[in-house]
């Protein structure tokens, strides 16, 4: 583990210096054991900023989508929900449009036919804009945004689907998305670092066009942060020793010894569908993933818009988040695309390459 501490602080250390991001995180667990290993580099801003430290909370993007999915399988243990419950029960403002007849697994797998992404924090106005009273506008901006196709079991990846799945939770729970997802995921699992609105250190994002301030534990996305902060596509902050920690309870689940979710649970999600996505999960490209090129054909996991990402390959019983505040130095996607697996690589070759 030593061996690759060093590989990995060297290698974030040379990221922040090349610009590539002004601070990382990473950490990861591999083994029976599921002992957790940490390093960092760089600072929460490209100047004068606080030196990243395992501590510094991060803005995952994306991410929080595995959070809502959890929640979400978690509810449908307990016979709460069911996958095959129709979004349209409990949102009638899609009523007419062809996602009224999506069902909850058809969301998770991105199978719904809802558009990828639509400025929906457009259609509210700027002071009612991450309030209670801006909900209503987004979701009616949501239900009339044109559909990329009917649910027909293709896979298109959309932020519009889990934003609609968040809601649906909320309005099924009776409680707001935070409080599920502390009562389904981050509780159980003890992930203390990782929640809607932090309240630690973090390292800074991109300045907000229509707030005019660099954004410093706020959610780097529009309708996210028009939503208030807490969505199911995007809202969580964390650090990566908590993030790999919610790989690590997946590797448990999948082996038969975790508490959280059933082996049976886990692995319909991180099954292969033959959209090729799993539950929430990306699955792991034969060629060309960010996951590199020496982790498992199982490995599963995601990654986040900010610079962020999670892999798990249950063949090396092995979990690595790495997080990285990539879009505080620009949006350019061709830096991060090419450090991604050249440190994946580098981090499975010293943890077991001997």
């Amino acid at each position: 583990m030593q061996i690759a501490a060093r590989v990995a602080a060297e290698l974030l250390t040379e990221g922040a210096r090349a610009g590539i991001f002004s601070g990382a995180q990473a950490a990861w667990c591999a083994g029976k054991e599921r002992r957790l290993e940490v390093a960092c580099a760089g600072a929460t801003r490209t100047a004068g900023g606080a030196p990243i430290d395992d501590g510094t909370l991060f803005d995952v993007a994306s991410l929080t989508k595995l959070f809502t999915a959890g929640a979400v399988l978690r509810l449908c243990e307990r016979g709460a929900i069911r996958l095959d419950d129709a979004l349209a029960g409990r949102l009638p403002e899609l009523t007419g449009t062809p996602q009224s007849r999506a069902v909850l697994e058809q969301v998770l797998a991105h199978e719904a036919g809802f558009a990828p992404w639509a400025p929906l924090f457009e259609s509210i106005a700027p002071g009612v804009r991450g309030t209670d009273a801006g909900r209503a506008p987004l979701l009616a901006a949501l239900a009339a945004c044109p559909p990329a196709s009917s649910p027909d079991g293709v896979a298109r990846y959309s932020d519009l689907g889990f934003i609609a799945l968040g809601v649906w939770i909320e309005r099924a729970a009776g409680a707001g998305l935070d409080e599920v997802v502390a009562a389904e995921v981050t509780g159980p699992l003890g992930l203390s670092s990782a929640r809607f609105h932090p309240t630690a250190a973090c390292a800074a994002t991109a300045k907000c066009p229509w707030r005019g301030r660099e954004l410093v534990g706020e959610v780097h996305d529009d309708n996210a942060r028009a939503m208030g902060g807490v969505a199911g596509h995007a809202g969580i902050f964390s650090t990566a020793a908590d993030v790999a920690r919610l790989g690590a309870a997946w590797l448990d689940a999948l082996a038969g010894a975790g508490r959280w979710v059933s082996r049976r649970a886990a692995e319909v999600a991180t099954l292969r569908r033959p959209s090729g996505r799993g539950l929430g999960f990306d699955l792991a490209l034969e060629e060309g993933s960010s996951a590199g090129a020496l982790m498992g054909h199982r490995t599963f996991g995601h990654l986040g818009f900010t610079g962020c990402s999670l892999w798990v390959d249950p063949e090396a019983e092995c979990a690595v988040a790495l997080l990285t505040n990539r879009v505080h130095v620009g949006e350019d996607l061709a830096a991060i695309r090419a450090f991604r697996p050249r440190f994946h690589d580098a981090l499975m070759r010293a943890l077991f390459e001997r």
